[in-house]
């Protein structure tokens, strides 16, 4: 039982590994939409969805 339980948080610990990084893909190509737009409605966008990702 003790094993099972140890596979399943491996399994989850890999499943949050994943989405992070797909997080971090997703935040670097909202910074570079602001950066080439160079506008102040981008950079509260990239705000808003910074605080998103970290909630």
């Amino acid at each position: 039982s003790s094993w099972k339980n140890h596979l399943e948080v491996a399994r989850r610990a890999g499943w949050a590994g994943a989405t992070r990084q797909y997080e971090i893909q997703a935040e670097m190509a909202v910074t570079d939409t602001c950066a080439s737009r160079r506008t102040g409605s981008a950079a509260c966008e990239h705000e808003k969805l910074c605080r998103f990702c970290i909630d």
